[in-house]
């Protein structure tokens, strides 16, 4: 009984579920458009990444290069000031600061003797 071939009845051409199918695709399928758009989008925010990323390892690398600069001229200033350091722990600057204190202390007792020799010629 279920097994007896029946041919089927041709498929006609029915307007109103053409049109509640084509409604359908057009409901679930994007416009080529819409698609378009999407992909433009895509694209850009992409490119958008890309400079975004480059702008960023440029900083990096501005930032890195300024690091080194300032490193070196760190390095540069505490070996001005180990040299300095080390030259005023030399022999010949401590005869050289000996002479200086010396020679100002000749200055200051030259003025003071001045200083009275004027004072004597006032009252004189």
């Amino acid at each position: 009984l279920h097994n007896r071939p029946v041919k089927l009845a041709k498929p006609s051409y029915d307007s109103e579920n053409h049109r509640l199918f084509e409604h359908s695709v057009r409901r679930h399928v994007r416009s080529i458009a819409s698609l378009q758009q999407e992909k433009d989008r895509i694209t850009e925010e992409v490119t958008k990444r890309k400079a975004y990323l480059a702008k960023m390892a440029e900083q990096k690398e501005i930032l890195e290069a300024t690091k080194a600069e300032r490193l070196h001229r760190a390095y540069i200033h505490s070996s001005f000031i180990k040299e300095a350091l080390e030259e005023t722990d030399s022999p010949v600057w401590r005869l050289a600061l000996q002479k200086k204190n010396a020679r100002e202390q000749r200055r200051a007792a030259f003025f003071q003797q001045l200083m009275k020799k004027r004072e004597e010629a006032d009252v004189s």
